[in-house]
């Protein structure tokens, strides 16, 4: 085999290898997560780059202060807020870096007024576990991990689980949920995951590389 040969198998075998590990589900999660994050994002009235935005535009003699270590003269400063799900727009005044901080915290009141509404008839409480008693709305507010958790191992709860999937925070919550399941799982045993479910399955590396080049001496 010469050198040209040898490095078009190897080209080969790097291409069949990449679209093999490309389409498994492990690593179409990994590919999400960070539309996942900027979904997450899109809840907010502001990101904190459209906050750095305007202030350098708008009051660049108090950038120290609002984007530095808080120190040195300022002033009240407006900031332009607009919901990227309803349009709502409006102008919030800020005193003080807590403020800013509080602000980047924010949601849009009328989407969340609209949610409330979409999710009234699961004002169902728990029958058990460590948010026994409150309800599903309550519990998809305060750790949303938990109700994906309750629907992918809770058994015996059917019709209690079906009524958890109708939230409609529940997909991004069940996509947060089998993302950070995936990131957990020790890095040997994800690969061998992968392996094991891919073409060239139940063999090894050695095998494989044999099969495309012969056997090679050791050194």
């Amino acid at each position: 085999m010469n050198e040209k040969e040898h490095e078009e198998k190897l080209k080969r075998l790097y291409e069949e290898v990449k679209k093999n590990m490309e389409d498994r589900p492990i690593m179409k999660i990994m590919r999400e997560e960070d539309a996942r994050k900027a979904n997450n994002r899109n809840d907010k009235l502001i990101t904190k780059e459209e906050v750095e935005r305007q202030i350098r535009a708008n009051y660049p003699e108090q950038t120290k202060y609002w984007l530095g270590n808080g120190r040195g003269k300022h002033t009240a400063i407006d900031v332009a807020v607009k919901c990227s799900k309803c349009d709502c727009q409006g102008i919030i005044t800020i005193e003080d870096k807590c403020e800013l901080r509080d602000l980047l915290k924010e949601k849009c009141l009328r989407c969340e007024m609209w949610e409330d509404a979409e999710n009234a008839h699961l004002n169902i409480r728990l029958p058990f576990g460590k948010f026994r008693g409150k309800t599903i709305n309550v519990v998809m507010k305060k750790q949303p991990s938990y109700l994906a958790w309750f629907v992918d191992k809770v058994k015996g709860e059917d019709a209690l689980v079906e009524k958890i999937k109708t939230h409609t925070r529940f997909p991004q919550a069940w996509a947060d949920y089998v993302g950070k399941q995936a990131v957990i799982v020790p890095k040997a045993r994800r690969e061998a995951m992968e392996w094991h479910e891919g073409r060239f399955s139940q063999q090894t590396i050695d095998e494989l590389f044999n099969s495309f080049y012969g056997e090679q001496n050791p050194i």
